[in-house]
């Protein structure tokens, strides 16, 4: 009997798997990598009608929600592949716990104006986490969806830093015909108008100059990334070029938000570096620092870095207004916490003559009580333990660099949820759904007990539940 060749012998079940992974493999997240460069590319607040609920950002990011809804319902399934993927079950914990705070508002005499904009920003929180999880499968995706977004921040960087030494502003460069600016914060939108301690403040395309910092920080790992993993040549040069941007963007920015992002970014990314390679490297990014000093001005650069210092210092003081200013609100929402422990007021609602918190937690206990509070402590433990899963399913050391990376941009994004009302910032809250995404994007646990996680990541065609 003629013994069968290689290519005559049926596949088997592991075969099969390979063959539809390598089919996942290849598509490629187009519509995933456009939203990275539309989020930092185009401000928030310049939108159709003037409408900031008609965003593109928060636009695509609905309509990756929907396709993940879509592709659950029509997907095919198979019970031998099964999975479920834990980081889908904390998201969705997540969104039955907003939702009770957004719901519990709803009775009540006055329709709230603002809160169409906070229920249009969680669907595209929940799309763009939840499509990163569901349709990225392996490291050339997720490398391709953070070079289009490193590409965007250091393009965010870039234009901080001419508005603030060189009075060039490209924020509006790819405003399209017909969108409005729709300015969130009352403040003036003339870069030389906005100080803080005589120094020039960034915003960049962002709607303040402390989410313009917070960006600018975790732009620092991510640029790092491609600097040291890059496969060109000349991809890395422009990485480590983008390194130094985005330090000089922190210090344009003078807001300690960015130096919380960053010291919380750096505080997880460190790890990924031996103590040889994190020396060396040091001395490199101070290098880099002081000669991109020296081609923009070392006098503006020393003013920002004193401002910031000042900033740091003296505005940790009861003498500084941003500080009297929160420590007044204290009162206000211990009030609201006696009188609505559980609920809150409801999604938009504050107490009296207060518009903003400066801290995502406490604003999460007004407006849901400790509903909130819990779906905050929901999303900043699952997004914790995320870096884990992904050092978990790492097998090289780019992929590890990787995961810390990623880590690092949740973690300094997350840090400024106690400085900053986070989520009223669309650009910093995607990018912080789309790094809680990727952490969680490989990791599956199989339903039954016969498969081992090898045999199921490799499936193409396995759905979570």
């Amino acid at each position: 009997m003629t013994a069968l060749s290689a290519d005559t012998v049926p596949p088997t079940n592991s075969r099969l798997n390979g063959f539809l992974a390598s089919r996942a493999q290849g598509d490629t997240p187009w519509l995933l990598a456009t939203l990275c460069l539309i989020i930092p590319l185009l401000p928030s607040y310049v939108v159709p009608f003037g409408n900031r609920a008609l965003s593109p950002a928060l636009m695509i990011s609905s309509v990756l929600l929907g396709l993940v809804i879509l592709g659950f319902i029509v997907g095919r399934r198979d019970a031998q592949v099964a999975t479920v993927m834990p980081g889908v079950i904390i998201v969705l914990v997540y969104l039955a716990l907003a939702l009770v705070a957004y719901i519990s508002g709803a009775s009540g005499s006055a329709a709230e104006p603002n809160r169409n904009l906070p229920f249009t920003i969680l669907l595209g929180t929940l799309g763009i986490a939840l499509y990163a999880m569901t349709r990225i499968t392996n490291t050339s995706q997720r490398s391709l969806v953070l070079g289009t977004l490193a590409v965007g921040l250091t393009y965010l960087c870039m234009v901080g830093v001419l508005q603030n030494y060189m009075d060039v502003d490209l924020r509006l460069l790819f405003q399209p015909p017909g969108f409005l600016e729709a300015r969130q914060m009352s403040q003036a939108i003339n870069v030389p108008t906005l100080q803080r301690f005589d120094a020039k403040r960034s915003f960049g395309t962002s709607d303040h100059a402390a989410e313009f910092s917070v960006l600018a920080a975790v732009a620092v790992p991510l640029t790092i990334h491609f600097a040291r993993y890059a496969t060109m040549q000349v991809t890395r040069f422009l990485a480590a070029v983008g390194t130094g941007i985005a330090l000089i963007g922190v210090l344009a920015g003078v807001s300690r938000s960015g130096v919380v992002a960053l010291a919380g970014a750096l505080l997880i990314y460190i790890w990924a570096f031996k103590v040889r390679t994190l020396l060396l490297g040091s001395i490199a990014s101070a290098v880099l620092l002081i000669g991109m000093a020296v081609v923009i001005g070392p006098a503006a650069i020393v003013r920002s870095a004193q401002a910031l210092w000042r900033a740091i210092t003296e505005g940790a003081s009861f003498e500084d207004p941003s500080v009297v200013a929160r420590v007044e609100r204290y009162a206000a929402i211990s009030q609201v916490f006696q009188d609505h422990p559980f609920l809150g007021l409801g999604v938009g609602r504050f107490p009296p003559n207060i518009d903003v918190l400066d801290n995502q937690w406490l604003k999460a206990l007004v407006e849901g009580g400790l509903v909130g509070v819990v779906a905050m402590a929901v999303l900043a433990i699952g997004g914790l333990v995320g870096i884990a899963a992904a050092l978990r399913v790492a097998h090289t050391p780019r992929e590890r660099d990787q995961a810390y990376m990623t880590g690092a941009i949740f973690t300094g994004i997350l840090a400024t949820s106690f400085t900053l009302d986070l989520f009223l910032f669309a650009q910093a809250t995607l990018v912080l759904f789309l790094a809680f995404g990727l952490l969680w994007s490989n990791y599956k646990v199989p339903i039954s007990k016969s498969q081992s996680l090898d045999d199921v990541s490799l499936n193409a065609s396995s759905r979570p539940l």
